[in-house]
C-alpha cells in the first residue's frame, strides 16, 4: 500500500495520494480549504432523514466535518497554525480512505492502518520539491498526523457531531526522547562573531540572536514583537505566546542596549510597527532566521549540533537551570503550558551537574590518595 506523503512533517503542497489497487480520488475528494470549481458543501443535520447506510440520523462527511471544526476554532481563537495542523492531517487521512464518507462510518481501526502505512513510508516520497529520502517518516511526524485526527475526533464528540470519539483507544505512538541539541560557550562565541555589525542586516541579526539566547522567547514570539512591546528602559519584552498568552520577560541590560542601539540606530525608518524588519519594512519570520543561522554556524565550522534558532532557546534553557535557577520559573519565562517539557530541560542540567560532581568530587580525589598511601605502604 503506497500513498503519498502530505501535510505534517514534510511540508507538501498538495495531498494526492495514489493507493496501491485504487483510483486516484483527487477530484473526488477534494480539499476543503480549496474553492474546487465542482464541488459543494451542502449543510447538514442529524435530524434530516435516514441514512444511506441503515437507520438513524444522517451524519456529515469528512470535509462537511471539517469545515464545522475550522468554525468552531476559529470562533474559539485557535490558532490559524492548529487549524491548518488538524486540517492537513485529517485531510489526508480521508484520501488514504479512498472518499470523503461520512464520519460515523470511521473507526479506530482505520487510523491504526493509516498509523501502520505512514510508518513504512519513505521521507519525502512523491514530495513537489525534496527528493525521496532513503528513510522512513520521522516518528515524531507519524505521532503528529495521529494528535491532530485525535484532536479532530475529541472535536466531534464534543460537539455531538459524534455520539461518541472512536478514536480515544488510538494511542499516539512512542517517538523517542531526542538528544537536547544546545551550543557550547566556545560556539556561542563565534556564531556571535559572524554578523557584520557595521551593517543594517548585520546588526539587527546580532540584536536577534543575543535577545533569543538571552530570554528564551521563540523566533516566531520575536518575529511577531511591535515597538509597544518592547520596554528598554525597564528592560522587559511583552511576548504574546502560543494560545495567545502574554507574559513579560526580561532582557540582561547588555541585550537590552544593544537593541536600543538597532531600534534607534539601525532600525530602517518605516511605518512598520514590528521591531525587527527587514529594510522595506517587513517582518522577519522564523524560516529567514533558520536560513540566517544555518549559513552563520556554516561560516563558524560549528558541527555536531544543529544551528536553528529552536537551539538557542534550548540554550538558554540549559544554563539557566545549570546556574542556579528553578524549573518553575523556567517553565514561566518559556511560556510553557505544563511542566513536561521543562522537566526535560532539568534531566539535562542535572546529568550534567551529576558528571561534574564525579569529576571534581573530593571525596573521589581523597580515595586515590589514600590507594597510593596503602600501595606505599605495602612497599
Amino acid at each position: 500500500m503506497t500513498f503519498n506523503q502530505g501535510g505534517t512533517g514534510s511540508n507538501p503542497v498538495q495531498l494526492t495520494p495514489a493507493l496501491g489497487g485504487a483510483p486516484d480520488f483527487t477530484d473526488q475528494v477534494p480539499d476543503p480549504r480549496t474553492r474546487h470549481p465542482g464541488w459543494r458543501i451542502a449543510p447538514f443535520s442529524r435530524d434530516t432523514g435516514p441514512r444511506r447506510h441503515g437507520e438513524g440520523p444522517e451524519a456529515p462527511t469528512i470535509s462537511q466535518a471539517l469545515v464545522a471544526y475550522r468554525t468552531c476554532a476559529r470562533a474559539e481563537g485557535r490558532s490559524s497554525k492548529t487549524v491548518s495542523w488538524v486540517e492537513d492531517a485529517v485531510c489526508y487521512f480521508a484520501r488514504f480512505l479512498g472518499s470523503d464518507i461520512d464520519i460515523d462510518l470511521v473507526n479506530a481501526g482505520d487510523l491504526r492502518r493509516f498509523i501502520t502505512a505512514l510508518q513504512g513510508k519513505k521521507a519525502f516520497s512523491n514530495h513537489p520539491f525534496t527528493a525521496t529520502q532513503n528513510r522512513p517518516l520521522s516518528p515524531h511526524t507519524v505521532a503528529s498526523y495521529t494528535r491532530a485526527i485525535r484532536c479532530f475526533f475529541a472535536f466531534l464528540e464534543r460537539e455531538e457531531i459524534l455520539p461518541a470519539n472512536p478514536m480515544k483507544k488510538v494511542r499516539v505512538p512512542k517517538t523517542p526522547r531526542r538528544v537536547m541539541p544546545t551550543f557550547t560557550e566556545a560556539e556561542l562565541e563565534r556564531l556571535l562573531a559572524q554578523p557584520d555589525r557595521t551593517k543594517c542586516e548585520g546588526y539587527r541579526n546580532y540584536a536577534v540572536m543575543l535577545t533569543l539566547l538571552d530570554t528564551g522567547i521563540r523566533v516566531s514570539e520575536l518575529c511577531g514583537l511591535t515597538l509597544e512591546e518592547v520596554d528598554l528602559d525597564n528592560g522587559y519584552l511583552r511576548v504574546l505566546g502560543k494560545g495567545a498568552k502574554e507574559r513579560s520577560v526580561y532582557m540582561c541590560p547588555n541585550v537590552s542596549k544593544t537593541v536600543y542601539t538597532y531600534v534607534y540606530r539601525w532600525r530602517p525608518k518605516t511605518v512598520s510597527a514590528h521591531v525587527f524588519i527587514h529594510a522595506d519594512g517587513r517582518p522577519l519570520n522564523r524560516i529567514y532566521m533558520a536560513h540566517r543561522l544555518r549559513k552563520y554556524a556554516k561560516r563558524a565550522k560549528i558541527y555536531g549540533v544543529r544551528c536553528s534558532p529552536h537551539t538557542l532557546r534550548h540554550t538558554f534553557a540549559i544554563e539557566y537551570l545549570r546556574n542556579g535557577g528553578d524549573v518553575f520559573t523556567l517553565q514561566r519565562i518559556l511560556g510553557h503550558s505544563t511542566l513536561e517539557m521543562t522537566r526535560r530541560y532539568a534531566e539535562v542540567a542535572n546529568r550534567d551537574i551529576e558528571l561534574k560532581q564525579k569529576a571534581l568530587s573530593p571525596a573521589e580525589s581523597l580515595t586515590l590518595n589514600l590507594e597510593e598511601i596503602n600501595e606505599s605502604a605495602r612497599r
